[in-house]
């Protein structure tokens, strides 16, 4: 194949513009056509009309279910407004009530606060009446204490006479007693030198201890083997039922400790006790109190007359004095 030069229109294409037909219809057909629009057109309107007749009768319910509304808030409001009257009317009575309950009250409150004065004033006074009978009763008190002490001092001045004058009574019985038991020793001695002559030694024993007799208040000047010295306290103890089995001596000492003093001088050197008990001070109380002097100056003589005797000192108490 040979190449030769190509032509200027042998490269071109070219396109062709198809004609439309016209369409023919028949004039029957036209007709048919229209027809069916119509009655597509009546369709769409009937379906609206309907929807706006539905809408109507919607409209014309609510319309009415308003005047409903309406006509029963009318009613409402003029029936609210009898019973809000009502109402209104209740409630002032209620104040009116409330009211006088209050001036009621106020009027008892007031006849409270003068009852509640009227019974402060008789507190008071009732109060002051207390405190000046009480004042009384402490004059009473003090002058019935005062009588009491009195009396109390009376009595024991008396029964402290009573007492020196028992003690003096007791001495001379003991003197008495001591003189008419001594003129029976020497008569009966007399007695028995005349009838069998014998020796008779003073320091024998068993001419000390014949006249001994167990729990008897012996005779001063021999052995013995309790000696109790006191005041008015020892006056209801028995020398027999004190001990039973052994000797003893009961003496009264009236004056305190000075009284005693001289009395163990006294007596001393004639009695040899194995005991001896003190009970002595009642008088010393009257004073200051215990005398403290006196009794060492007692216990001192008694160690030096009686070394080997056992002493016994009873506590000194004082008598306490009580209050009515």
């Amino acid at each position: 194949m040979c190449n030769s030069p190509s032509s200027p229109h042998t490269n071109k294409q070219f396109t062709s513009t198809p004609v439309s037909k016209k369409s023919t219809l028949t004039p029957k057909a036209k007709v048919a056509h229209h027809q069916e629009t119509l009655h597509s057109n009546l369709e769409s309107i009937f379906t609206v009309l309907e929807t706006v007749d539905t809408a109507l009768v919607s409209i014309v319910g609510i319309v009415s279910d308003i005047k409903h509304a309406v006509d029963d808030f009318d009613n409402l409001s003029s029936k609210s407004e009898n019973q809000l009257k009502s109402f209104t009317k209740q409630i002032k009575e209620q104040l009116n009530t409330i009211e006088s309950k209050i001036k009621h009250n106020n009027t008892s409150i007031e006849s409270l606060h003068i009852k509640s004065n009227s019974l402060d004033k008789q507190v008071k006074d009732i109060s002051e009446n207390q405190i000046k009978i009480m004042e009384k009763l402490d004059n009473i008190q003090k002058s019935v204490q005062s009588h009491r002490d009195e009396h109390e001092d009376s009595m024991t001045e008396l029964k402290e006479k009573f007492h020196t004058f028992e003690t003096q009574s007791i001495k001379v019985q003991d003197k008495s007693q001591k003189t008419r038991l001594n003129v029976q020793d020497e008569t009966e001695l007399l007695n028995n030198i005349s009838d069998k002559p014998k020796d008779i030694n003073n320091n024998d024993p068993s001419t000390s201890s014949s006249q001994i007799h167990p729990g008897d208040n012996i005779k001063p000047g021999i052995d013995t083997d309790n000696l109790i010295l006191g005041d008015s306290i020892i006056r209801r103890i028995q020398a027999r039922r004190f001990n039973p089995y052994e000797s003893t001596v009961i003496d009264y000492i009236n004056g305190g400790a000075n009284s005693c003093v001289e009395y163990v001088q006294e007596v001393g050197q004639k009695l040899n006790p194995k005991k001896v008990l003190v009970h002595i001070g009642r008088r010393d109380l009257r004073g200051d109190g215990v005398k403290e002097h006196e009794f060492k100056a007692l216990f001192s003589e008694m160690t030096r007359i009686w070394p080997k005797s056992e002493i016994y000192v009873l506590p000194i108490l004082k008598k306490e004095r009580y209050s009515l």
